[in-house]
């Protein structure tokens, strides 16, 4: 992070041009931002982030981080655990949610900490509320054929980047460590745009393209069909090639 700060990851083009080579992305921003909360106590950093979203938490003075905890199909963003509680994280740039995520992650999350109270953040740089997010986690839930595990409402919360920004950047402190972990994460949140105010209009699943099942695909420079691809395929995608074009048919 010093080095990205002090802007040290760029490089030269063929034209000249220097150009940083890391771009802001939800995976970066998560990794400064929760990296460095966990470097406050957690009374005055991250348990008072989570107590803003989640009120049904108590205050806590000490919380693990456990960034992007692997576990096959599923990895969420963050896994924080207290005395008293685990909290699953997914914190979401543009991106939307993908297929069932919300669901598997909380199932995850179950059988991870069997003996925890659960609960899940969403983080997301548009403004979203909670109501609409456990909808959404209760129809993965149905889908995935447990509806019976559908959580309380008051188990799931929401924060934009710009409201994590604003609770962790009043935090108080006379210590000087604890300065500088503050001042580096409002460089974060000022570099990464999280300081202005968040976007409306977010859609929380991606939208499906309609699906037309077909034994043929247009291909190839001789613009001919390849046949015996019964398989199910966007209808955009089955057009003919311009001879020029640099995609191949396994391409599209």
């Amino acid at each position: 992070m010093l080095a990205h700060r002090r802007r040290k990851l760029r490089r030269a083009d063929e034209d000249g041009a220097v150009r940083d080579i890391v771009a802001w992305n939800e995976d970066l921003i998560t990794s400064y931002v929760f990296g460095l909360l966990r470097y406050l106590p957690a009374d005055r950093g991250l348990s008072r982030v989570l107590q803003s979203a989640l009120p049904v938490l108590p205050l806590s003075r000490s919380i693990e981080v456990s960034a992007w905890p692997p576990d096959g199909d599923v990895e969420p963003d963050a896994l924080l655990l207290a005395d008293a509680f685990a909290c699953v994280v997914e914190a979401k740039w543009e991106a939307p949610f993908g297929p069932q995520q919300l669901g598997r992650e909380w199932l995850w999350l179950r059988k991870e900490q069997p003996k925890l109270f659960r609960t899940m953040l969403i983080v997301t740089r548009y403004r979203v509320s909670s109501g609409e997010v456990f909808h959404l986690l209760e129809k993965d839930l149905r889908a995935l054929g447990v509806p019976e595990l559908v959580p309380e409402p008051s188990q799931i919360g929401v924060l934009t980047w710009t409201s994590l920004a604003t609770v962790a950047l009043n935090t108080v402190t006379d210590a000087p460590h604890e300065a500088a972990i503050i001042a580096d994460l409002r460089w974060v949140f000022e570099s990464c745009g999280a300081l202005r105010e968040p976007f409306d209009g977010w859609n929380l699943t991606a939208p499906s393209l309609a699906l037309e099942r077909a034994p043929t695909w247009y291909a190839g420079e001789d613009r001919r069909y390849w046949t015996g691809l019964a398989a199910a395929a966007p209808a955009a995608w089955r057009r003919p090639l311009d001879p020029t074009s640099f995609f191949s048919w396994v391409t599209r």
